[in-house]
């Protein structure tokens, strides 16, 4: 089957004529389209049919064309994001529409003379929101990194600074202007990646910030000897913390308690020990959303959190993917969809789940119309193994999406399951990595589903998507 690409759509765009028939194709299209050239963008907008998007520019597609292109918009006020690699280019963008830039992104360390040019076409940005910025190991880029930090500790726009780190010695000096950023009251999401070794500055940074209300921490260093002086800001509505270790979670649990309104808690990647999991999620009573994956926590240390878990009355999404967990977590996720009933997306892909426990699983899971999505790909089951709860979905809730997985060698059993469906709801059948007898199962799907219709069922469809995957051993 064909996808659509924003080349395809480019070209459907281009050749139709009227705004009516333009609007009806860009209605069946996801977000995405928003990555279309300027030429067809400019197009779009001067037939009328969208106002100018946010637009997404590699420094490297900057030239007089598309310069123009973007002077002529200019009136519609743009939202431009730029992702800079020598800063040359992006400084004659800055002449030109200063202020429609609103993010820059430099994933790539800069060479003394790019940094200057970066540093001067940044000050500047006058709208710029968001800001990710590689800092440079050497120290001769301090010269313009000091302007540059200077600039933003006193800017009244920037929402979100995200820093990856190397192995550098100015860092100290750049959590300093990070503080003085994080006074301001636009400071709202902070983003620290790599290998952060000057922890004291940054944990001052933190603990004296009245405004930050969301924090990401990517360094497996953080935490290797902390202080009682180490604090979050008690303004901290969403934390998200990859690669912690064992020794980090005791103080990580002790900094969460006085953050009481935190919302959404993200721990993964690292090696979580069970009793300050457990005090953790014990605490935080206001949680919304829970993510704990990709962790190596195992069947023995789950049952405690999964307790916890279950008396988080707010809870909305619950994610536990790449956890390795097996039948045994079943009776503990059978216990928090009953008693977190505000629950609308549950995902425990990438398990060890087998179809004995996914059995007990889906017939609960059809009963809980708030669901709206649930993801059970990748555990180690076949679908022709679960044919016999299948028809335990024909109350599925609508509108809601429901993700399979069946194994490549056998996409017979996809056929088999679908049939055991006998719903009475509509049904709309994805799939994806798999080719032969996808037309087959749409239409199948696309009958059934306007038989409903004409029947008088006007309930929105509920989606089941199949996703191919190589079976585990």
């Amino acid at each position: 089957m064909s996808r659509w690409t924003p080349e395809l759509v480019e070209a459907v765009v281009l050749y139709l004529e009227r705004p009516r028939d333009v609007k009806l194709v860009l209605a069946s299209l996801p977000q995405s389209l928003l990555t279309l050239s300027l030429q067809c963008v400019a197009q779009l907008t001067a037939m009328a049919v969208v106002h100018w998007p946010e637009v997404y520019l590699d420094e490297t597609a900057i030239n007089a064309r598309s310069l123009r292109l973007l002077a002529a918009a200019r009136r519609l006020g743009p939202s431009i994001a730029v992702h800079v690699t020598a800063g040359d280019r992006f400084q004659a963008l800055t002449r030109l529409l200063a202020g429609c830039i609103t993010r820059v992104d430099i994933k790539s360390a800069l060479i003394l003379p790019a940094g200057l040019r970066l540093q001067a076409a940044l000050g500047s940005c006058r709208a710029l929101r968001h800001l990710s910025l590689f800092i440079p190991s050497k120290s001769d880029a301090v010269v313009w990194l000091k302007p540059l930090l200077q600039h933003l500790a006193t800017t009244k726009t920037l929402t979100t600074l995200d820093l990856r780190f190397g192995r550098d010695s100015i860092q100290s000096y750049v959590f300093e202007h990070v503080a003085h950023w994080l006074c301001q009251p636009s400071a709202s999401f902070l983003v620290c990646r790599g290998d952060v070794t000057a922890e004291e500055a940054l944990w001052s940074a933190l603990g004296a910030s009245a405004v930050l209300t969301d924090l990401v921490l990517e360094s497996p260093r953080l935490l290797t000897r902390p202080t009682t002086d180490y604090r979050l800001p008690d303004t901290l509505r969403t934390l998200t913390w990859k690669a912690s270790n064992e020794r980090s979670m005791g103080p990580v649990a002790a900094m969460l308690r006085s953050v009481s309104r935190l919302s959404s808690l993200t721990l993964s990647w690292g090696h979580l020990p069970p009793s300050p999991l457990v005090a953790v999620v014990r605490d935080l009573r206001h949680l919304v959303a829970v993510a704990f994956t990709g962790n190596r926590l195992g069947c023995n240390v789950f049952p405690p959190v999964l307790q916890a878990i279950a008396n988080l009355q707010l809870l909305e999404t619950l994610s536990l993917s790449d956890n390795q967990l097996t039948d045994s977590v079943v009776p503990y996720l059978l216990h928090i969809l009953t008693t977190c009933t505000a629950l609308r997306m549950l995902d425990v892909a990438q398990n060890a789940m087998s179809a004995t426990g996914l059995a007990r699983l889906l017939p609960l899971l059809a009963t809980k119309p708030k669901l709206a999505r649930v993801q059970l790909e990748d555990n180690r089951y076949v679908l022709r193994d679960l044919t016999h709860v299948a028809s335990s979905l024909a109350h599925w809730p609508s509108a809601s999406t429901l993700v399979l997985g069946f194994d490549s060698s056998h996409g017979a059993d996809a056929l088999l399951f679908l049939e055991k469906i006998q719903t009475t709801t509509p049904i709309r059948v994805e799939m994806r990595d798999s080719e032969w007898y996808v037309p087959r199962l749409l239409q199948r799907a696309y009958t059934r589903e306007t038989t409903r219709l004409r029947n008088g069922n006007d309930q929105q469809p509920w989606t089941l998507r199949l996703v191919s995957y190589a079976r585990k051993e």
